[in-house]
């Protein structure tokens, strides 16, 4: 990978080496069933292990990068106190 020094430049590289070294497995889960490092070493993963490597590799570059989970209004409100899978 050629030295970056645009932020946006270095973010599409990691991007495109990401889409380029995952193959999606058709499935959507939020986070890794086998373990992350699987995924990793198969180069294959669901979205949640593809979407947590692209978070992880963002931020090694020194792109502050966090990951979000989101929910839809169907879901209802999401209890703060003790939030879990299932709110989502």
């Amino acid at each position: 990978m050629q030295a970056k020094t645009d932020s946006l430049e270095k973010a599409k590289a990691i991007y495109s080496f990401i889409q380029k070294s995952f193959k999606w497995n058709d499935m959507s889960d939020y986070g890794s069933v086998d373990g992350i490092k699987k995924s990793l070493d198969a180069h294959t993963g669901n979205a949640g292990d593809i979407n947590l490597a692209l978070v992880t590799a963002l931020n090694s570059a020194n792109l502050p990068t966090q990951a979000v989970l989101l929910s839809t209004r169907e879901n209802g409100t999401i209890n703060k106190l003790y939030p879990t899978i299932n709110d989502f």
